[in-house]
């Protein structure tokens, strides 16, 4: 299986596969217009997948099998593509991305097939023409919501009231699309698409691109006009769109040229001019008889443009979509991607009694003012105008709304799973504390500094706080060793106070070990907020209860890595107890950070960047081994000095990598 970001080139490499197969090669992909791109790629057969599957007995055994943005391919469909490889001796080669858009009916195959069978990643995203751009789409892939400053910086991202969102995309499109540039604008369901593509229509008309007195009628009582976009509903396996031997599809964009008695003259949009990024149609203008299925082609939905490459793209977020969604939208052009969010909610109350006006009609005068040359009138007050958000608030609740399509058995086992597990408690307990600690750093260095060096720590004092929670974990007074580091040089010159003093600590800190921490009902932090401290100590002694449940656990399946690193559990009552007291730690650790390598109990130790699981990774170490063994662990790498004692080696493979 091969999976990959946004625009690293997956169909490139499929069709790589296929020029050096030693035999047979077969292309699917769910839509015919993925398909079309994979032949194009260089697999010459290919077929979308419902006419493969319908076809299945032609392919010859032995042959490869190659199925194009797999994340769309149902279960169903795939179910039926892996038993006939497995039966007929058939290699089947996944590519897609398990972070993008499933398929609309049973989806969650791929993210199946990777959690279960690894995958092979394209790692580096070549779309896009802005270095940034590239870092910034991987961080987005991933839901880190630090990305979307990135694109803010950078004057992607602007939100406003539900109706101003709106028409300020629809101008974007209008001014790319004057400007003969390759544009999609996004929009998470059908509904507003086509209000969207309405909206463009009616300006595109307004400044003669469109033709307003002859329209035909196409989907859901819309109109079209020769210049107007319209999207292939179905594929016409029968009809050459304007290029020898490439026939119709569903997904193909068309440009009205004339409206006859016969249908409609059109022509194919292309991709791209890859050096202008210019709109590009079919020479040849073919006719065409079923656009009566057809939309305007202005706005189309996340999954009919999953897969599309296009100079500027425009993604339209209400807040109610997932990441699933707004990564796909975000990454489809080349040289721009846009996100115009609504930035108060679409529907908000009205508690005054009698009736209100349409906000259709303060659009309506609103927009025939600006096209008269006049400044817009000012929004009336009322109920509708709210406080708005920060757009990339609203796009960072999206990113965290992950929106994946489990398949039933990842979604009882996540189920499970969530049900009690260290790794999520640990999770809230971090994100509970940290803020806390954070604030109790920020208040000790402010008051250390000489008065004149007082002033806003930058963002880079996250790193100093990590390197004063480390200091702690070792049993060092932070507010001592930011004193020391402040006493041991003048602070005359210093652009970044906490870069500064991070730079003076971490020399002293990073070879310092972590000392034993105690339960967690030990480390409630002392809050001013008595039910939130409440919450944290509740939080705490389940952690506590679970880790003991983890050792009693531990003995009664004696996993490998707890025999190899504690041997057989005892028959005696006293030391099976100290038994699972020291297995407790170590199945702990492995639960919080995920390490589940069945022999090895630990694995090797994390580095100084990462103090909390540092330091419980020294706590299941200390059980691995005798207690009156001396501890070696600070001794520095090379050959052993006469002088010093020898110590035997542990029973653990875990304690030699340190």
């Amino acid at each position: 299986m091969v999976t990959g970001p946004a625009g690293t080139g997956k169909t490139r490499v499929l069709a790589a596969a296929a020029r050096v197969w030693g035999g047979p090669v077969f292309g699917t992909a769910t839509s015919q217009n993925a398909t079309n791109e994979l032949r194009k790629a260089g697999v010459r057969v290919a077929a979308n997948t419902t006419r493969l599957l319908a076809d299945l007995d032609t392919i010859p055994p032995g042959s490869l099998i190659e199925v194009d943005e797999g994340s769309m391919v149902s279960l169903a469909h795939l179910a039926a593509l892996t038993e006939y490889a497995a039966r007929n001796g058939c290699k089947l080669v996944l590519a897609g991305d398990q972070e993008q858009l499933a398929a609309v009916e049973g989806g969650g195959a791929m993210m199946l097939l990777a959690d279960r069978l690894g995958y092979v990643q394209l790692a580096e995203p070549v779309r896009f023409a802005a270095g940034w751009e590239r870092e910034a789409s991987l961080r987005l892939r991933r839901g880190d919501a630090t990305a979307l400053d990135d694109y803010d910086q950078h004057g992607r991202v602007r939100g406003a009231p539900r109706e101003q969102a709106m028409d300020q995309a629809v101008n974007a499109y209008v001014a790319s699309y004057l400007a003969g540039r390759d544009v999609l604008l996004m929009a998470a369901d059908w509904a507003r698409c086509r209000e969207l593509s309405a909206r463009i229509r009616d300006d595109l008309i307004h400044l003669g691109l469109v033709e307003a007195t002859r329209s035909v009628g196409i989907a859901e009582r819309a109109e079209a006009s020769a210049g107007d976009l319209i999207i292939c509903r179905r594929n016409d396996h029968c009809l050459e769109a304007g290029e020898p031997g490439r026939a119709l599809a569903n997904g193909d964009i068309l440009r009205i040229e004339a409206i006859t008695g016969s249908g409609l003259m059109v022509r194919r949009l292309l991709e791209a001019d890859p050096a202008t990024g210019r709109r590009r149609f079919t020479e040849r203008a073919f006719g065409y008889a079923g656009y009566q299925t057809c939309d305007l082609a202005y706005a189309i939905t996340g999954h009919s443009a999953q897969g599309a490459t296009v100079h500027t793209g425009i993604a339209l977020a209400t807040g109610s979509e997932d990441r699933r969604w707004l990564y796909p939208a975000m990454t489809r052009g080349t040289d721009a991607n846009l996100a115009f969010v609504f930035a108060t909610p679409p529907r908000v109350a009205d508690p005054q009694p009698g009736s209100r006006a349409a906000p259709e009609l303060d659009r309506y005068e609103r927009i025939r003012r600006e096209r008269d040359g006049f400044l817009p009138a000012q929004p009336a007050a009322g109920p509708g105008n709210l406080d708005p958000r920060e757009p990339i608030a609203v796009l960072a609740d999206v990113l965290d709304r992950d929106g994946a399509e489990l398949s039933a058995s990842q979604t009882r086992r996540r189920n499970l799973a969530n049900a009690d597990h260290l790794g999520i408690l640990h999770a809230i307990w971090a994100a509970e504390t940290r803020g806390a600690r954070d604030v109790r750093y920020r208040e000790l260095v402010m008051a250390a500094l000489p008065a004149g060096h007082r002033q806003p720590l930058s963002h880079q004092s996250r790193w100093l706080f990590r390197t004063l929670h480390a200091a702690e974990l070792a049993g060092l007074d932070p507010a001592e060793v930011t004193r020391t580091a402040i006493a041991s040089r003048d602070l005359a010159g210093a652009r970044d106070i906490a870069s500064v003093l991070d730079a003076r600590l971490r020399p002293r800190v990073d070879p310092l070990l972590p000392q034993p921490q105690g339960p967690w009902a030990e480390r409630v932090p002392q809050l001013p907020d008595p039910e939130r401290r409440a919450y944290l100590a509740e939080l705490a002694a389940i952690m506590d209860d679970r880790k003991q449940r983890l050792g009693q656990h531990a003995a009664q399946t004696t996993p490998a890595w707890a025999t190899t690193a504690l041997g057989p559990v005892p028959d005696d009552a006293a030391d099976r107890q100290e038994w699972e007291r020291k297995a407790s730690p170590i199945a702990a650790y492995r639960e919080m950070y995920g390490y589940d390598h069945p022999d090895d109990p630990i694995g090797p130790e994390p580095t100084n960047d990462t103090p909390d699981q540092r330091a419980a990774w020294h706590e299941a170490f200390l059980a691995l081994s005798p207690a009156d063994e001396p501890d070696v662990r600070t001794l520095r790498d090379g050959p052993t000095p006469a002088a010093w004692p020898s110590r035997p080696t542990p029973n653990c493979a875990a304690a030699t990598r340190t």
